[in-house]
């Protein structure tokens, strides 16, 4: 049977370490699920649309964390549930920079817009309840004065994609000891069994 995301829930005692679900996003874009005795993967045969923008303007450095975009996005801020023990791990491919756009399904709203450069980590912590769509956007060279497709202020020079994860991401905790904890590697795979795709109309992440 395929192996769902969105039904992931792994069980832990909440003061041991805990065995985590790992998903690989390719830069290319895909997926690729790794737990005990599994192995899927998920293709996404899209070339990157490489963007002609130039400009004499330096670029903008930004941090694992930092989110470019809280000033436009309808949430405003990133939302945590500080008594969720879920977390949500994302490692960034080596060659292109992303900005991570986490949605709630049920609202619509962007919960998280967080930045990892390249060949790094971060970590979603405290990640509340709930059903979210993962948006990725990646290039090179974040530049402030760029308006981005859309609407917010700031985007990439160059190589900028949108893409998504076909697979609804859900996390869950409960007394009994049991969260949700997923991490997700981006990187090229090939010939993969779930499939996600380019956004070709960025407008749908902002959209309700």
């Amino acid at each position: 049977m395929p192996y769902s995301v969105g039904e992931t829930i792994v069980s832990k005692d909440l003061d041991s370490e805990a065995t985590k679900t790992d998903i690989n996003v390719a830069d290319n874009i895909g997926l690729k699920v790794n737990i005990p005795n599994t192995d899927m993967k998920l293709k996404h045969d899209v070339k990157s649309s490489i963007s002609n923008t130039t400009t004499d303007l330096p670029y903008i450095y930004l941090s694992n964390g930092d989110s470019p975009w809280s000033s436009c996005i309808d949430v405003g801020v990133p939302f945590y549930d500080q008594d969720s023990p879920c977390y949500l791990t994302v490692r960034s491919p080596k060659d292109v920079d992303v900005l991570i756009l986490l949605k709630d399904v049920e609202t619509g709203r962007i919960i998280r817009n967080e930045y990892i450069q390249k060949s790094s980590e971060f970590n979603f912590s405290s990640m509340p309840i709930g059903r979210y769509i993962l948006y990725y956007y990646s290039g090179i060279g974040w530049l402030a004065s760029i308006n981005s497709p859309i609407g917010c202020r700031g985007g990439f020079n160059s190589g900028s994609m949108f893409s998504r994860a076909d697979e609804v991401l859900e996390f869950e905790f409960g007394p009994s000891g049991q969260y949700t904890a997923i991490s997700i590697t981006l990187y090229g795979v090939a010939n993969g069994n779930m499939q996600s795709r380019e956004v070709r109309n960025p407008l749908e992440i902002i959209s309700k």
